[in-house]
């Protein structure tokens, strides 16, 4: 080989690599690119299966709230396409009670969260998915949580909305299926699902006139995107998404749900939610979801005096799953 082969060799190579660099950024989403930022310390026990939701009745179980009133006790409602019915369940997946909610239709009900104010428990009906981002606005519906009887009933009872909240995004629509009661500070988060980053927004928690508007707080920059081998599996490029969302009772620890894992964000006293939601959370590991363990996980709820979390999927039938706090 002559020299003139061997430098027109040398001067190629790194050119080449340069070119494979560039083509590699420019498909790979930049999210894709990031290192895995999830803090990997246990503060929750290995998720144990202690239910199974196996009615018909219950066929998209798309949010779940833990009962204020009763430990043992959890309420649920189904995705779009179905009746506007609120179920309260035993731990175990059996239906205890049912209640229509009165005049309200379920466009499309995405999460439910529990919360009290002024020792009253009540329940907030989040109306907000939007696949395909054609929604003008979104609603809110708060009712109190009713008492259910010690009895299991087949009966349907009525339950009153005591307040609405109309909402819309200040950039849109927004699809968003993760929502949160900050009960404190009386006010309602949003964490939107095609993001990306999804993006934390926040309403107003009281009753307002007219339709307000979201306020954003910020980017969720720290989710872990899918690794290269995940996109390769059957809808891994949306095991990212955030599906459910709960606060615990101090309004210190975010808990988001996704399609993979779980993700705790803590609050240190004085800490504002910007900062939180771009620091590394703390990963809480779930069965993978090629495991088919816990199939369309889109449900969790935080129980308010223990912090134990639950949590469920939209396809019957559902397990609950349970995580107590170490």
């Amino acid at each position: 080989m002559n020299e003139s082969s061997l430098m027109n060799q040398r001067n190629v190579f790194p050119g080449l690599c340069i070119a494979l660099m560039i083509i590699c950024l420019y498909h790979i989403p930049l999210r894709s690119v990031a290192a895995d930022t999830a803090e990997s310390k246990t503060i929750y026990t290995q998720a144990e299966q202690v239910g199974m939701i196996v009615t018909p009745e219950i066929s998209e179980a798309s949010g779940l709230a833990s009962s204020a009133r009763d430990a043992n006790l959890f309420w649920v409602i189904n995705d779009s396409g179905n009746s506007a019915t609120l179920f309260a369940i035993a731990v175990e997946g059996q239906i205890r009670a049912r209640y229509t909610i009165a005049d309200t239709p379920n466009y499309d009900w995405e999460d439910l969260a529990g919360f009290s104010l002024d020792n009253q428990p009540y329940l907030l009906i989040a109306d907000v998915g939007d696949n395909r981002a054609e929604r003008s606005g979104c609603s809110l519906y708060i009712v109190e949580e009713p008492v259910v009887p010690d009895k299991p009933s087949t009966e349907t009872a009525l339950l009153p909305v005591k307040w609405r909240i109309s909402f819309r995004y200040p950039e849109g629509p927004r699809d968003c299926e993760a929502v949160a009661v900050d009960a404190r500070q009386k006010r309602v988060l949003l964490l939107s699902k095609r993001d990306t980053p999804p993006v934390l927004y926040e309403v107003p928690l009281m009753p307002v006139s007219g339709t307000v508007m979201a306020k954003p707080i910020g980017p969720m920059t720290t989710i872990p995107p899918p690794t290269l081998e995940e996109l390769d599996q059957p809808y891994g490029f949306s095991w990212s998404r955030p599906t459910a969302m709960d606060l615990t009772n101090d309004g210190n620890r975010l808990i988001v749900l996704t399609y993979k894992n779980a993700y705790a964000f803590i609050r240190q006293p004085g800490q504002s939610w910007p900062a939180v939601i771009t620091a590394p959370p703390v990963s809480i590991a779930l069965p993978h979801p090629t495991t088919g363990l816990l199939p369309i996980r889109e449900a969790l709820c935080v129980q308010p005096r223990t912090g134990t979390l639950f949590i469920t999927g939209e396809r019957p039938p559902a397990p609950v799953f349970r995580l107590m706090p170490l």
